[in-house]
């Protein structure tokens, strides 16, 4: 499963997802999960992301959608219902103090899927 937003980065998350999946003869899932601030996207971020959302169907994926209170907690959702054992992130090299001082996203779904590979993707 790949985690799909409007960042740029996304886009290489989903070809290292088919990658991975054709490798292991899976499955490949991308994955939305409509939070809160999902809802106060500009015109130019939706648009980023459907390109995104194309060019995942392009690579055979299944595109899901969650709405979810919280980043985190639709995608353990999702890694559950669908039994995902890999999941592939985008990573913004540059993050802001806000972020630095939260806990890390991928700290808290190892915790919630101990079970789970993560793989994360720079920008």
């Amino acid at each position: 499963m790949v985690l799909v937003d409007e960042r740029a980065v996304s886009r290489r998350a989903l070809r290292r997802g088919a990658m991975l999946a054709t490798a292991l003869s899976a499955s490949l899932t991308a994955a939305v999960v409509e939070t809160p601030s999902f809802q106060r996207l500009s015109f130019d971020h939706t648009r980023d992301l459907q390109e995104h959302l194309d060019y995942a169907a392009d690579l055979g994926a299944e595109i899901v959608r969650l709405p979810g209170r919280d980043l985190v907690t639709g995608l353990v959702e999702l890694a559950r219902e669908h039994r995902v054992s890999h999941l592939v992130l985008g990573r913004d090299v540059h993050r802001g103090l806000a972020q630095r001082l939260a806990p890390d996203i991928t700290d808290r779904l190892l915790a919630a899927l101990p079970e789970l590979e993560l793989h994360l993707v720079a920008g």
